[in-house]
């Protein structure tokens, strides 16, 4: 029921890894890059069930859209639950690396774009 929420796995960032993977891989097609979730999951269905008091629709769907955000990272460091310093972006309307069933879509002239400047402010930053 959630996943059919626009909001839902909303990206809001991406690992310092995954950010340099995807700079050095330029237009090339880039394997090894999921979604981590920023919350685990089971914890965010237990806030949910495990409460003497339901929460009402609205507590439920504003919960979910603020808890179910997930930052880019090597599968790597999703799989290891490692996602160290990440960079955040702004998303709010989801439309940046939109899911694609379980995984997610990467558009070069649009996430790539996003991936550029912020290698560049990063590589400012260093």
């Amino acid at each position: 029921m959630m996943y059919a929420d626009p909001s839902a796995w909303r990206a809001v960032g991406i690992t310092r890894a995954a950010l340099e993977a995807y700079r050095a891989a330029g237009k090339n097609k880039l394997q090894g890059i999921e979604r981590a979730h920023l919350t685990d999951r089971s914890r965010m269905v237990e806030h949910v069930f495990k409460r003497e008091t339901p929460l009402t629709k609205d507590e439920l769907f504003a919960y979910w859209e603020e808890t179910d955000r997930v930052v880019i990272s090597l599968r790597t460091e999703n799989r290891q639950n490692v996602l160290g310093d990440w960079i955040p972006f702004d998303n709010e309307d989801g439309r940046l690396f939109p899911r694609l069933g379980i995984g997610f879509r990467y558009r070069h002239a649009i996430e790539g774009e996003i991936v550029r400047r912020l290698a560049d402010e990063v590589g400012a930053n260093t």
